[in-house]
This record gives structure tokens, C-alpha cells and sequence, in this order.
């Protein structure tokens, strides 16, 4: 009987009579160790190809030697230099049968040069659009590269190729940058790794470019500026700032003071205090900001050496000094501080020093001061009786500053002449007629006021009735009421007395009286 080993040969040549030399996966006796190569190019790989089969006619690698059927194994010693190089181990099963099983073989090459340069010369540019290309010249097999692009140390894009070749290949992967003011400086680089699956090596076969550095031009981005800044006079320029921008090109600063450049340079003063603009300009575009620019400086006065102000202003609006931050004034007359200073009166005028101070300096100004009223008069309204043909005279005179001007109105007449003394105007009337009883007005006049009083003339004599004194006029008005009211009194008493004399009388006898009361037949 055969042992069951040969049986199953047996059956084996029998299932794979038809099969022109070719087994099975499960059918197949042969085990190759390692089952697939992986090396690299110009390699020495050593294959074992074993069976279990105990019978069979001999095993050999295809364009290797045969072996004996007593060998159950067979060693390929093969250099990797062909990089279409196929290898199969083969088993002799019977004269007529052969079953064979394929070596894997794969062979790699790292690249000779991976390289990052840019699609385009010159810069990036922010926000625009920037490609850059990773050269990877002489690898294989393309179809396990994979390109891994890097910024810094972040892995911004990988990129496979579906190339079936088998021998070395030059390829390009390209990345397209959309780079941003960050991106300046950074380092980008590309690495070409083979994949090369479990069987490959350890450690993936890595080759690493050079890093390109971006160049990214963006405009100026303004880092710091104040939004408003305190100087002094004379100390104090645009160019001492600290107003800062980051740009690339780095960007230069200009001032502009009301629409005009201006030399940052140059010394400010107080006329300088305002709002300017920084502008940074490089060849990517502009940024600007606003500064509110106060120039500080000592007290200054600029009042004139004499002043009028009226009664009653106040102090303030007289000789106020320029000064920044606004200066402390101090008041002197004839040597003494004034404490507060309310409203002027007419007794103000006269010699004052100012004195301001701020943190700057101190200024100092003397002037003087002239307080201007309205006139006044010395005497009130007034009424003189004269008498026919007497002399009368009367004056007028006011004070005030300006000193006023005096003037009378009056009916005019021949015998009544004006006079001035001094400021005084005097009105004299000689020989008094009754033409000459009438008011005289003074009146009094500056460039602050005007005011008025009156002299009245009254005659006496002929026509003393018609002058008669106003209350002798009401007493004798009374007086004759008084004697209306009486008369109609009386007669009132008179009219009831007469109506009580008259009416229906009976008339009684007396006892012993002879006189008849009836009439007689």
C-alpha cells in the first residue's frame, strides 16, 4: 500500500493534470522566505523556497540550477540590478507536471535630488497666490513616493503619483502658498518618503529638500503710535515719537500737518499744537494713523500797556495770557495782591501788574487800567419862582468817565444866554418874563451813558392866579362841594316843612264857646 504522503501527491497530479503547470494558492506546496523582497537598487537578497513534499521529481529557480529530488528547499542568492527582474521557484511533481510560485520583488531608489524653488521670481506677495514645485529627480518605483510638504514644522500638503513604472522616474509635486505677513522668514521644505509596505524597511526611506525661505511683501500694519502725545516748545520734534510699523519693504514715515508734508525734523513751537497724520508707504501699499499733537509752553502775554473797561465787566475779560496748561494769574495794585477780583467798580482804575504761572515758566505784564461810568449828576431835578424882570441863573454839571458833555434844551429866547465853566454849563435869564417859566432840561452824555435832570421857572405877580399852588386849587374845589351840598340839603328840608302845612282838619267845640261849628240857614 502507498503511504498516504504519495496518495496525496498522487491526487495532486491528478487535480493538476489540467492546469498547464500552475498551482493554486491553497494548493500550492511551495513557501518562499521571505515571500517578498523589498531592497534596494544593485541589493544582494538571499530567497529560501521550501516544500513539504517528500516525493517529487526535483526544485529550481527559474534560470537557476535544478537540484535532486532529495532536496526539500532551494536558495536564490540575487543581486537587485534589473529592475524588471522576475524570479519564480519551481517544484517537479511528475514527468508531465511542474507548480511553480512567483517571487514579489520590488526594488526602490531614492531620489538623487529633492529640491524647493518658486514657480515665479521674486517675492510673495501677501494675499497673492505664490506656487513653489519639489523636484524629485531619479526615484523609484513612483507609484510608493509620497511627497510631504512642510511649513516650519507643520505638514501643510502631501501629495501620491498613481505611475505604474517600475524604473527610476523624475517627478514634480507643486504647492500653491497663499501666503500671509506671518509667512515672512518661514522655512518650507518638501521630503520624498517610499512607502514600501511591511516588508520593506524599518525605517521609510526619507530624502529631505533644502528649506526655501519665503520672502513675503505686505504693507505696512502699524505696531504702535499714540492716539495723542504732549510736547514742549523748543524740545520737542515728530521724529522723537515712538510711532512704529512693520512692512515689507520695510516703509518709511512721513508727517503731514493740515494736508502738508512736513520735516519731521523740524522744532515745534506753540503754533504747532494741531492734529498730524503719519503715513508708512512702502511698495505694497499705505497705512496712516492720527495724532493729537499739544504743545506746551510758558505764560505769554500779548495784552496791550492800557485798557478801558466799563463798570460793572468782569475782571476776566482783560489781558488773559496765552499758556499751556493754562497759567495761574495773580492781580497787584500798588504793590498788594488782589484776592478776588468780582466786577470793576469806578474807583478801580490805575496801575496793575499781572503775574502767570504754569509748570513752564512765569511771565509777568504791567498796564493800566481805566474804568469808564456813565455820568452822574451832582444836584437833582429842581423848581425856582422867579419874579417879573428879576436875574436868575442856574448850572448844570455831571461827573463821569469819559468826562461827559453837557447840553441843555430849552425854548430859546433873547434874554437867556448859556455859559460854560470848567464842565460846567450854566443857563442865565435876564429880566424874567412870563416867556421864561418853562422846565430846562440838562442833559449829560459820555460814550458809556446819558442822563437827564430838570430846572423848572415859575413866575410870580400878574399871573400868580394861574400859578396858583396846586393844593389851594383842591381846597377850593372842596370847599365849593361842600357848599353844593349843603344848598341842596336845605332845600330838600324846606320842600318836606311846606308839605306838612296842608291836608283834612276837624275841629272839636270848647264847652261854654258861643261859636257855631255848622253853617247857619
Amino acid at each position: 500500500m502507498l503511504p498516504l504522503r504519495a496518495w496525496g501527491l498522487l491526487m495532486l497530479t491528478f487535480l493538476l493534470c489540467d492546469a498547464e503547470s500552475t498551482c493554486t494558492t491553497d494548493s500550492n506546496p511551495l513557501t518562499l522566505d521571505p515571500p517578498e523582497i523589498v531592497g534596494a537598487y544593485g541589493e544582494t537578497v538571499t530567497v529560501n523556497c521550501s516544500t513539504d513534499e517528500l516525493y517529487h521529481d526535483g526544485m529550481y529557480w527559474r534560470d537557476g540550477i535544478r537540484i535532486n529530488d532529495e532536496e526539500t528547499s532551494v536558495l536564490l542568492h540575487l543581486t537587485l540590478s534589473d529592475w524588471n527582474v522576475k524570479q519564480e521557484c519551481r517544484i517537479i511533481v511528475n514527468d508531465s507536471f511542474e507548480c511553480g510560485k512567483d517571487l514579489e520583488i520590488t526594488i526602490y531608489k531614492t531620489p538623487d535630488i529633492v529640491s524647493v524653488s518658486a514657480e515665479h521670481q521674486g517675492s510673495m506677495v501677501e494675499g497673492t497666490e505664490f506656487p513653489l514645485n519639489c523636484d524629485i529627480i531619479n526615484v523609484a518605483p513612483v507609484q510608493k513616493l509620497q511627497v510631504k510638504w512642510y511649513r516650519g514644522n507643520e505638514t501643510v500638503h502631501t501629495e501620491t503619483f498613481n505611475d505604474t513604472s517600475a524604473t527610476p522616474v523624475d517627478v514634480t509635486s507643486s504647492f500653491v502658498v497663499t501666503p500671509e505677513r506671518g509667512y515672512n522668514g518661514t522655512l518650507f521644505r518638501c521630503e520624498a518618503e517610499l512607502h514600501l509596505g511591511p516588508n520593506g524597511p524599518e525605517l521609510i526611506p526619507t530624502v529631505s529638500s533644502s528649506p526655501y525661505t519665503a520672502v513675503v511683501n505686505y504693507k505696512p500694519l502699524i505696531r504702535a503710535c499714540p492716539e495723542r502725545y504732549t510736547g514742549v516748545e523748543d524740545h520737542f520734534s515728530m521724529s522723537m515719537l515712538d510711532c512704529d510699523a512693520d512692512g515689507n519693504p520695510s516703509p518709511t514715515l512721513q508727517w503731514y500737518y493740515q494736508g502738508n508734508l512736513i520735516d519731521a525734523f523740524e522744532i515745534l513751537n506753540r503754533t504747532h499744537s494741531g492734529m498730524y497724520t503719519a503715513r508708512f508707504v512702502n511698495s505694497i501699499g499705505t497705512s496712516e494713523t492720527s495724532v493729537d499733537i499739544t504743545i506746551e509752553h510758558a505764560p505769554l502775554f500779548t495784552c496791550n500797556d492800557h485798557y478801558e473797561v466799563q463798570e460793572d465787566d468782569e475782571p476776566q475779560t482783560v489781558c488773559e495770557p496765552m499758556g499751556m496748561p493754562k497759567p495761574t494769574i495773580t492781580w497787584f495794585k500798588d504793590g498788594k495782591r488782589i484776592e478776588t477780583l468780582q466786577r470793576w467798580t469806578k474807583h478801580d482804575s490805575g496801575q496793575y501788574l499781572l503775574r502767570a504761572i504754569n509748570k513752564h515758566g512765569t511771565a509777568v505784564h504791567s498796564l493800566h487800567l481805566d474804568v469808564l461810568y456813565a455820568p452822574v449828576f451832582k444836584q437833582k431835578n429842581n423848581t425856582m419862582t422867579i419874579t417879573p424882570g428879576e436875574n436868575v441863573t442856574f448850572d448844570c454839571h455831571a461827573v463821569g468817565n469819559p468826562p461827559p458833555v453837557i447840553r441843555w434844551n430849552y425854548t430859546s429866547a433873547e434874554n437867556v444866554m448859556e455859559t460854560t465853566w470848567g464842565r460846567q454849563r450854566n443857563i442865565t435869564v435876564q429880566g424874567a418874563t412870563s416867556t421864561n417859566a418853562a422846565v430846562y432840561i440838562c442833559v449829560a452824555t459820555n460814550k458809556v451813558g446819558s442822563v437827564t435832570r430838570s430846572v423848572k421857572l415859575i413866575m410870580q405877580g400878574e399871573h400868580a392866579s394861574a400859578q396858583i399852588n396846586p393844593k389851594i386849587w383842591w381846597f377850593i374845589i372842596a370847599l365849593i362841594a361842600v357848599l353844593f351840598i349843603s344848598t341842596i340839603i336845605f332845600i330838600i328840608c324846606m320842600y318836606h316843612k311846606c308839605q306838612n302845612k296842608h291836608g283834612r282838619y276837624n275841629f272839636v267845640p270848647i264847652p261854654g264857646s258861643d261859636i257855631p261849628l255848622i253853617t247857619k240857614s
